[in-house]
């Protein structure tokens, strides 16, 4: 055989090679595409930084016994297990992946600027179990949604007055500007983001196939929608809790007192009042009634699944407290994600 004919064998067997690579490279690179309709989080979760998210039964969390680490268990809380180590906010879960914003930890002392807070923060991709980790956007978000394939981020952006929100391909390879405003990301929708304005009025808009569009007439914040009804803060009565039907209707308002934050499950709304004197976690029917006293105190954090409501208290990110989302008031500490932090450290 000639060298000339030896030398081609030997290219032809290196094209196939990297040919196969390639397409394996491809193959496991390739994201299945998500049913329509598919929701990452609640609005609920996503507005009080998506520290807990559930899906298929399983449910994911920030762990800040462990300083907020990547968590996952059952509903009840059984088959607890650590799925990673980076510090995670905005938990968003599909059926294959899970999407999570790691904040700036670990600052050095003459670090400053935004430059050095995009290096350090950013979104990634993991599997359920935590594994193939891969970082898809650096920068500083302040929400990130999952809505059907893409994700949507509120990110700060250098030089900007406010927060301006962009689509991003859940591969991080595609990114495009949907406002250079502030547009909440966090209420999604059957393929709507539902926001309320800030810029000429707080009416309910919501965002579609690439433009906005006005829903109701209603000074609200922080809208969050629920069984055909957006619960939100209403600014016309000094921050009460209220809902309105999306048909459209009357406002209800189910707490006449000032509140801090609010969530809500398809029984009960549960919000943060602002009192002086006496402040406190309480609840009320989504069917409306009188507020029932959950836990007093300045509380934060309020994170729902369906089986409980997780909750700190403000500016503590321990101990994390729980209470059963529906039934009777049982205010316990989440010892579990306590022991099994500990447990850990001490291997």
């Amino acid at each position: 055989m000639s060298n000339k004919k030896k030398l081609l064998i030997v290219f032809c067997s290196l094209f196939v090679v990297l040919a196969t690579l390639t397409l394996l490279t491809k193959i496991q690179e390739h994201i299945p595409a998500n049913a329509s309709g598919t929701v990452g989080n609640t609005a609920g979760n996503l507005n009080q930084f998506g520290l807990f998210c559930e899906h298929d039964g399983t449910v994911y969390f920030s762990n800040a016994y462990d300083n907020g680490r990547l968590y996952s268990m059952n509903l009840d809380g059984s088959d607890m297990k650590k799925l990673g180590s980076a510090r995670v906010q905005f938990i968003n879960a599909d059926d294959n992946y899970l999407y999570f914003y790691q904040p700036m930890t670990n600052a050095s002392n003459d670090a400053s600027g935004l430059g050095y807070v995009l290096s350090t923060s950013g979104l990634h991709r993991s599997l359920h179990s935590g594994k193939k980790l891969k970082c898809i956007a650096r920068g500083v978000f302040g929400c990130v949604s999952l809505m059907d394939n893409d994700l949507y981020i509120a990110e700060a952006i250098e030089g900007a007055q406010t927060l301006q929100t962009f689509k991003l391909s859940r591969d991080g390879k595609e990114k495009e500007q949907i406002s250079d405003f502030t547009l909440n990301p966090a209420c999604c929708v059957d393929g709507r983001i539902y926001y309320n304005g800030t810029q000429n009025d707080h009416n309910l808009y919501y965002y579609e196939n690439g433009s906005s569009s006005m829903m109701l007439e209603a000074n609200m914040w922080n809208p969050v929608i629920v069984d055909g009804y957006v619960y939100f803060m209403d600014l016309d009565t000094n921050y009460s809790l209220a809902r309105m039907n999306l048909s459209g209707g009357e406002k209800e308002i189910l707490y006449d007192g000032r509140i801090e934050s609010f969530n809500v499950n398809q029984t009960y709304a549960y919000f943060q009042t602002v009192d002086a004197n006496s402040p406190g976690l309480y609840r009320v029917s989504v069917a409306g009634g009188e507020a029932e006293l959950v836990f007093a105190g300045n509380c934060g954090n309020l994170n729902l699944t369906s089986a409980y409501l997780y909750f700190t208290l403000y500016n503590q990110p321990t101990p994390i407290y729980m209470t059963p989302a529906t039934g009777s008031v049982n205010v316990t500490t989440f010892d579990a994600a306590r022991d099994l932090a500990i447990e850990l450290m001490n291997k």
